[in-house]
Parts: structure tokens; sequence; C-alpha cells
């Protein structure tokens, strides 16, 4: 996944900055079908449309309501790790879509139980490796 840009649209488990950090996401099966699950999942968004899906990565563009703007969606699996970063393609600033697209996306995967729930009061950022 590429980083964030230097403009305030887009959230990353990727990202070094606060502000633009979320939490990776966390399978809790290892059901052989939880990446298909997942892909469903991400598909099942509003104005959602996947348009490259691997092994263990894939990407979505996310329409606005208004048919003008397009988002880009990306995960990478690792393992039991899911990587997540979202964007506005145009613009400065996103206004927090990007990280209220994440959030909902993470709260549609534990509906399924398909991630843990994630701890509040663990870090956004991970430590570096």
């Amino acid at each position: 996944m590429q980083p964030c840009p230097p403009a305030p649209r887009c959230v990353s488990s990727q990202a070094q900055v606060q502000q633009r950090s979320v939490r990776p996401l966390v399978l809790r099966t290892d059901r052989p079908d939880v990446w298909s699950a997942v892909r469903d999942t991400v598909s099942a968004q509003p104005r959602t449309v996947i348009v490259d899906s691997r092994r263990d990565y894939l990407r979505a563009e996310v329409s606005s309501p208004w048919g003008v703007y397009t988002d880009d969606l990306e995960l990478l699996r690792q393992s039991d790790r899911i990587d997540l970063r979202s964007t506005a393609r145009l613009g400065y600033y996103d206004f927090g879509v990007n990280r209220e697209r994440v959030n909902a996306l993470r709260q549609a995967l534990i509906r399924r139980g398909l991630v843990e729930v994630s701890n509040p009061g663990e870090p956004a950022v991970r430590p570096s490796d």
C-alpha cells in the first residue's frame, strides 16, 4: 500500500502520524473462506466496487453520494492481520469521511464475526518493527 499523501485526506493502519492512523484489523477466525467473506463485506458497503482482488490484497473504489468524487480503499492481509488504507483522490481535506468508512467496515466485519473487537485503549500507531 502507498503511504498517505501529505494532505489530511487519508487514514491508514501503516501511518506513523497519529492523526492519520487507524488500528489494523485482526482476524478472529482461521476458516478457509475468511478472505472471501471479508471481500463480500467490503463489496456490500455503500457505493463500493472492488476493482482489484488478489489472494492477500484488495482495492475498492468508493463513490461519493453525489457521484462526483472517488476514494480508494485498500486492504492488505498478512497472516491474521489486515492493514487498511482509505484515501480521497482529490482535494485537501476529507472531513473525516475516510476514518468513518474504515470504522463502518470494521463494525460490519465485527458483526459477521470475522475480526476481533478493537480495544480503544490500544495505540493506533503500531511500534516500529
